[in-house]
């Protein structure tokens, strides 16, 4: 969800570049940023004390109420990104089976989602967070488990049978990426517009166009290739 439908990777790029100010360390990266797209709040903070070296400075929880109180303020500028409204506008209509699974948790994911961005939201199918009891010791992305539960959470609500061969998977980070190869989905790498088209060679991430490709948007999505309404509720 975050970068991918909505702006939120914008926010979590200000709001650690703020933290890093009381700190006196130099804005935040792309560099760091793309080595914990992705990942469960624990995990990146892990990362981001050992790669700005503040070990010894910085709690899990301190890190944690710091981003909190800068993002509060932050979250009700978020808005749908390119392309992003109109496709789920239309998936919907068309009764497409979907769900969200995110790395954010239940109190970021509830703030996130204010205003006209819930109305869309609420119609998914189901909604899989980053701090499910299911997803613990390790299993958050890359390890595909996210999406098996989701998966799973899709075929239950329509009494379907759907496989992950038959499912697209659209991401925004690498990690995701790989969380989606792994689960067997066809990925569709959408990535931040800062790093589309800087990045090395996005599409070998990939070794076909079955297991994935790269968009610059999600207004440039290619609708012809695949055939929704086998997959559409009964």
């Amino acid at each position: 969800m975050d970068g991918l439908l909505i702006n939120t990777e914008d926010v979590y790029t200000l709001s650690t570049t703020m933290l890093l100010k009381e700190y006196n360390r130099p804005p935040m990266t792309w560099d760091f940023k793309t080595q914990v797209m992705g990942l469960p709040g624990s995990e990146v903070y892990k990362k981001f004390v050992k790669y700005y070296h503040l070990e010894n400075e910085l709690t899990e929880e301190e890190y944690a109420q710091k981003q909190h109180d800068f993002q509060e303020k932050l979250w009700k500028e978020c808005v749908f990104l390119p392309g992003v409204e109109e496709m789920l506008n239309g998936l919907f209509e068309m009764g497409i089976p979907m769900g969200i699974c995110t790395s954010s948790n239940k109190k970021k994911f509830d703030l996130k989602i204010v205003n006209s961005l819930s109305k869309l939201i609420e119609k998914f199918d189901v909604i899989i967070l980053g701090d499910d009891p299911r997803l613990k010791n390790g299993l958050g992305k890359p390890h595909p488990k996210i999406y098996q539960l989701g998966l799973e959470g899709v075929n239950a609500k329509n009494k379907e049978n759907i496989l992950p061969s038959e499912t697209l998977v659209f991401e925004d980070a690498l990690l995701g990426c790989k969380a989606g190869k792994s689960f067997g989905g066809t990925v569709c790498w959408i990535p931040h517009t800062e790093l589309y088209g800087k990045l090395p060679a996005l599409e070998t991430e990939f070794e076909h166009e079955g297991q994935g490709f790269v968009l610059q948007s999600m207004d440039k999505f290619p609708f012809d290739k695949y055939d929704f309404q086998s997959v559409k509720k009964s």
